[in-house]
């Protein structure tokens, strides 16, 4: 449908599979969405105009704007499922040893360089676990977690306008207004 992939895999499935997933989840709560952000969401811009489609386009650009689209979807759709037995929250689990960002020679350069000191996908997998498991979070909605540090939303994710306009965006692009929440 012409939009461009990142923000397909980071902002529009995560909304699809919460969207749809969530008439079973609330019939089986209580239930929790965890969304795996980056903490680089923080510099990350977003134009309805020109974000979907990849006009604004630069790798590392269109990954913390639609981290970005992300976090807002999380703010929105927490609201939308208040008081329903589901929660939603994001999380940056750190900086992990994958593939991204490896294409390139700064990428290459960058990746042998740094890499031993990231995390490796096991011990990245602790802080969405412990978000999706712990009893005292059972209520936690809406919120961002860096590691297993609860931090308030940056001022790009906290325009009320942009959240909503993505929101509805999200809707009519997904084609699954029957599960409307």
């Amino acid at each position: 449908n012409g939009l461009e992939e990142a923000f397909m895999v980071n902002h529009m499935a995560p909304f699809i599979l919460s969207a749809m997933l969530f008439p079973l989840l609330r019939a089986n709560a209580p239930a929790r969405i965890i969304n795996v952000n980056a903490g680089l969401y923080v510099f990350g811009r977003f134009d309805l105009n020109r974000t979907p489609m990849g006009a604004d386009f630069s790798p590392l650009r269109t990954y913390m704007n639609t981290k970005l689209c992300n976090v807002l979807f999380t703010r929105r759709f927490a609201r939308a499922i208040q008081d329903s037995g589901v929660t939603i929250n994001a999380n940056h689990p750190g900086v992990i040893r994958t593939g991204l960002g490896e294409s390139g020679l700064s990428g290459r350069i960058i990746h042998r360089t740094i890499k031993r000191f990231w995390k490796s996908p096991e011990a990245g997998a602790a802080a969405p676990v412990w978000l999706a498991t712990d009893p005292q979070l059972e209520n936690t909605n809406g919120l961002f977690f860096d590691l297993k540090q609860e931090r308030p939303y940056a001022a790009n994710a906290r325009n009320e306008i942009l959240i909503d306009s993505l929101y509805e965006y999200s809707w009519i692009e997904s084609n699954l207004s029957d599960f409307y929440i």
